[in-house]
């Protein structure tokens, strides 16, 4: 039975840490909280011992186990081991620098509830139940043809939102979150004999290949991308989409919902703030955001069921 972890400290220190496990079962990976001298510090198991010979002295005992952060998957600490090594640069720095910042103090990381929106799910159905007379009412649930959020709702009426409740509870409206569009997608351009080889060719590699895809603006290299994409996410399969600059992000994250409006997508990039860089780095680790699309600080964001990485303009 292990009794100690080695944990990564974000201290200009190469070295790990040795601390007890006291009362807790961490898992490696798992992030914890610690006493460091005078100081209390997060940081990330490494890996656990059992044989208290290996350690002068006795380890102070671990503090927390925080459980805002799942366990770090394997091979996300061995890119972050590699890094280190490659830079000669404290594991536990590299490990902060690759976490949202959420994840880098003390606090426990709250994620917020996920944006709903709100919308008819049979109206036919919904109208007849509301009385001719209800004036008011009908026209809440006319509106609520299409989709609206709580602050929408709530702006059609003062009673909108207490309406919309009875009727949710009731089954005639739906929620869905707000990143879900139920729009139809963009139609797909029809590619002619090149590009159709290229995608064919991407499709058909297995395991890791690299491949460079050359073309002049214009040349439909985008194209490419999105209807390859479109088959890795068919295999259930998630993409990783890098960027040169966060200047090119809202643009190029359009293009793709407009393609792909039913497909949970994920932004990673300095321009987000704390918690929702966090929140979307989340979900790229629990294999919710079937495509993330971000700049090279993406390149650290777990995807557990990763098919393809494209490195647009590299």
């Amino acid at each position: 039975m292990p009794a100690f972890a080695l944990i990564a400290l974000d201290v200009p220190l190469k070295k790990l840490f040795a601390y007890a496990l006291g009362n807790f079962t961490p898992a490696v990976g798992s992030r914890v909280l610690v006493p460091f001298g005078p100081r209390r510090l997060s940081g990330i198991v490494i890996a656990l011992r059992g044989d208290a010979a290996d350690y002068a002295g006795t380890p102070k005992a671990i503090l927390q186990l925080l459980s805002d952060l799942p366990a770090l998957p394997s091979d996300t600490l061995q890119l972050c081991e590699f890094v280190a090594d490659y830079y000669h640069h404290p594991l536990g720095a590299v490990l902060a620098a690759a976490l949202p910042t959420a994840f880098r103090g003390v606090a426990a990381f709250r994620e917020p509830a996920a944006p709903c929106v709100y919308f008819a799910s049979d109206h036919a159905a919904l109208l007849s139940h509301i009385p001719k007379r209800a004036h008011a009412q009908l026209r809440v649930a006319e509106a609520l043809n299409v989709p609206h959020s709580p602050a929408a709702i709530r702006r059609l009426h003062g009673s909108a939102w207490r309406w919309a409740q009875d009727w949710l509870a009731s089954g005639w409206l739906a929620q869905a979150p707000e990143a879900q569009s139920l729009a139809a997608p963009s139609p797909a351009l029809a590619l002619n004999a090149e590009q159709a080889a290229v995608v064919d060719e991407l499709l058909a590699a297995r395991g890791f290949k690299p491949f460079l895809l050359y073309g002049i603006t214009g040349s439909g290299k985008t194209e490419v991308y999105l209807q390859t994409i479109t088959q890795i996410l068919a295999r259930g399969q998630q993409v990783l989409v890098l960027i040169p600059e966060i200047n090119l992000t809202p643009q190029l994250e359009g293009r793709f919902r407009a393609r792909f409006p039913g497909v949970r997508m994920a932004t990673l990039h300095s321009g987000l703030n704390n918690t929702e860089r966090a929140v979307n780095w989340l979900a790229a680790l629990r294999g919710e955001a079937q495509i993330v699309l971000g700049t090279r600080l993406a390149v650290f964001a777990p995807l557990p069921r990763l098919g393809m990485i494209i490195v647009d303009e590299e």
